[in-house]
């Protein structure tokens, strides 16, 4: 084993130790096939290893293949996903190991081994974007990933002098004591914090162009499920438990029947939901000051924690069922993000006013999108159940809330609130609201900050209650539709014109809306005069209620003073981002990042052809033969580029003709230097520096001659394909001109 096979062995153990620490560092993320990945890169470097010699073409091909596929099923997985920030992120990690699993074959050629540990390096950074948690097990791997590339930069540090050329100096160990390998680690570390941390490169939100999903809230959903049924069982068990306490036959079976319609399976409706609880409530109370007190006070808080689980299990699954329709279409990747957006912005809205424009904004979004129809019909009923659940969170998270601050008041005033309170849990008919109202608005109208405070929770409990009843009417007014006989296509029909319904926005068009479904089903001899009646009442009320709500927030008084300074979103405000307004954003942040990195790029190209430049001048006294040689052989590479194909089967007379010809050189210049080429390449005489000043004149006027006959732009685009190719142009005094 040579020295540098010894030191290529070492540098591929080292890396495929560092892929196996990221590997199960991230383990959940790679659970379905972690131990392929470990697999194929164990075979992809050993193959590597012992194939050093093995056609180079043949592999390469390969690799590109294997990465050509990879990058493929990256694409479809990206966008097959939900395009949550998370999941982004966990599809992307997985195919970068693919792609290192693809390279690691083509470890021996080229730089492949360097992406492979450049690109270990944001594999290991994504570890707190998709774990929640440190153990144990984890830090010793990030030590471990740590220790491991101290290793490797050891060992690429001695392979860079101990592989030398035998005319160059070999150092030993000696030479190179860790403390220089450590200063020069601080002086990296050193120089990347001063970059980065006083020259930001552009201000960045949280998740980019893709929805964050709150982290409590998600891993509260993780065990969701679990908790969801262990409510269940422990609340069927207390409630049978108490059969035995109910007087009568008649209020035992009332009792099992709400006891079945609240834990009645999806799908199941909220008003259902919030009438069986309230039921059981009620009957609870009733059985005396001792059941109270024990068995039914402890059922009455885990029938609330059910509740709770059940509407976070509905909007889990409503969420769940919208992303799986917005998959349907998995490239149109800008609307996709947009209803995402507004999705996640309507289930973290807290206060009536912002749900309901939350609300508005995923409508919206799903109507101006170029989804399919029937994916939007499909999203447009799924957006109404889940505002419909979300309004139900915001009514039972007012209440409790106004339940707790009971205590701040005095008797009287706490019986006060708990009355209307009360009143705003019975009520049934939407006309009946007006009353409350007025109650409400002596609370608002109080001097009282508490009293007012108590008044402006109680006009969101209202609001939210008449949402929900708007949703009940529609609900009885669909059933009615589907029981009334009607042929299948006829009731498929009514059921897309109730739909449309429910998103209708504005109370004059709503009734509108309303009396042209009621005039039509009227000529089927449906009477739905007095469900239509009720939506429309239902329907002024709401969106008095939310007209009251804007006026609140949009009022403000005149004020002398200037402005404060622009603050940023509050928590519960629903972070949007228009379709239209995103693709502009992500031009504006790219483009200047684009121009920035091409002009460094060609910088450092510039740099490079400069520097090849000074080398091949270099040789103008120190080795005229060899000067005139790689002079040639530059204006022959420049005229490829410039679109004089570089046949190696004709000969170099052939050549010259050909390019004379196709560049319009006269004097057979060029066939004069390609003489002189041959001479050079074939003859043993010495050569001098005229012979070199003699090459450099034709070289320089062989390319003017070229100039002339060419474009400007085409000139351009020549120009900076040879600074990619690093072969200098006119060269002279004056460096490349």
């Amino acid at each position: 084993m040579t020295e540098k096979e010894k030191y290529f062995a070492q540098e591929l153990f080292l890396t495929f130790l560092l892929l196996c620490a990221v590997i199960f560092l991230l383990g959940d993320v790679l659970a379905g096939f972690k131990y392929f990945v470990i697999l194929a890169l164990a075979g992809g470097f050993s193959f590597s290893y012992f194939n050093q010699k093995a056609p180079e073409r043949l592999v390469k091909t390969a690799v590109d293949i294997a990465s050509v596929a990879a990058f493929l099923w990256l694409v479809f997985s990206v966008f097959n996903s939900s395009l949550y920030y998370r999941e982004v992120i966990a599809a992307c990690v997985r195919g970068a190991f693919i792609f290192a699993a693809a390279f690691s074959f083509g470890s021996a050629y080229g730089s492949s081994l360097h992406y492979i540990q450049a690109a270990s390096l944001p594999l290991f950074m994504s570890f707190p974007v998709l774990e929640t948690g440190y153990s144990p097990f984890s830090l010793a791997l990030i030590l471990g990933y740590i220790i491991g590339w101290a290793a490797l930069f050891r060992v690429k540090f001695y392979a860079a002098f101990r592989t030398a050329k035998p005319t160059q100096r070999i150092y030993s160990r000696r030479d190179y004591s860790n403390i220089s390998l450590f200063i020069i680690f601080l002086a990296v570390v050193s120089l990347s914090w001063a970059l980065f941390s006083r020259i930001p490169l552009a201000p960045s939100q949280k998740g980019g162009i893709f929805p964050v999903p709150d982290t409590e809230r998600q891993m509260q959903e993780e065990n969701l499920e679990k908790e969801y049924y262990r409510l269940q069982e422990e609340l069927q068990k207390g409630i049978i438990r108490l059969i035995p306490s109910f007087p009568g036959a008649d209020e035992r079976f009332e009792v099992l029947g709400l006891l079945d319609s609240l834990l009645k399976e999806w799908p199941y409706y909220t008003m259902r939901v919030e009438d069986a609880e309230e039921g059981l409530r009620s009957r609870l109370k009733n059985l005396g000051p001792g059941i109270e007190e024990g068995d039914g006070k402890h059922i009455t808080l885990v029938m609330e924690s059910y509740v709770r689980a059940k509407t976070a299990l509905a909007l889990k699954l409503l969420s769940k069922e919208m992303t799986s329709q917005l998959k349907k279409n998995p490239f149109n990747i800008f609307d996709r993000l947009n209803t995402l957006a507004q999705m996640h912005g309507l289930r973290t809205a807290k206060s009536y006013r912002k749900v309901q424009a939350a609300g508005r904004s995923l409508k919206d979004s799903i109507a101006y999108s170029s989804l399919g129809a029937e994916v939007k019909k499909r999203l447009f009923g799924l957006s109404a159940d889940f505002k419909e659940w979300k309004d139900y969170d915001g009514y039972r998270q007012k209440i409790a809330g106004l339940e707790a601050g009971l205590a701040e008041f005095s008797a009287v005033e706490a019986e006060g609130i708990l009355g209307i309170l009360n009143g705003i849990r019975q009520l049934e008919n939407p006309a009946d609201y007006a009353a409350l109202d007025s109650q409400i608005a002596q609370l608002e109208g109080s001097t009282s900050p508490e009293l007012k405070e108590a008044g402006d929770g109680l006009d969101e409990v209202l609001s939210f209650r008449l949402e929900l009843l708007l949703a009940q009417k529609l609900r009885e007014l669909e059933k009615k539709i589907e029981t009334a006989g009607l042929p299948h296509y006829l009731a498929a029909e009514f059921k897309e014109e109730i739909t449309a319904l429910k998103t209708t926005e504005g109370k004059e068009r709503f009734a509108e809306e309303a009396q042209r479904l009621r005039e039509r089903a009227g000529g089927y001899n449906i009477d739905i005069a007095g469900q239509t009646e009720e939506l429309s009442t239902a329907k002024a009320g709401a969106s008095a209620k939310e007209r009251q709500a804007a006026a609140e927030v949009t009022f403000e008084p005149q004020q002398t003073a200037p402005p404060p300074a622009e603050e940023g979103p509050r928590p519960d405000e629903p972070q949007t981002v228009s379709s239209r307004a995103l693709l502009p954003r992500l031009l504006r942040r790219i483009i200047p990042f684009l121009f920035a990195g091409i002009a460094v790029f060609f910088s450092v190209l510039y740099y490079l052809t400069r520097k090849k430049q000074k080398e091949l001048l270099g040789l103008f006294l120190q080795d005229p033969r060899g000067f005139v040689i790689r002079l040639y052989q530059n204006l022959r590479q420049v005229f490829g580029i410039f679109g004089l194909r570089d046949n190696s089967f004709i000969t170099s007379f052939q050549y010259a003709l050909t390019a004379q010809e196709k560049f319009s050189i006269a004097d057979n210049l060029f066939l004069n230097f390609s003489a002189k080429y041959q001479e050079a390449r074939c003859s043993q005489h010495a050569f001098k520096g005229e012979d070199s000043a003699a090459a450099l004149e034709v070289y320089n006027s062989c390319l003017k001659k070229m100039f002339e006959k060419t474009s400007r732009w085409v000139l351009f685009y020549c120009y900076l394909l040879t600074l990619m190719r690093k072969s200098p142009l006119l060269i002279g005094e004056g460096g490349i001109r």
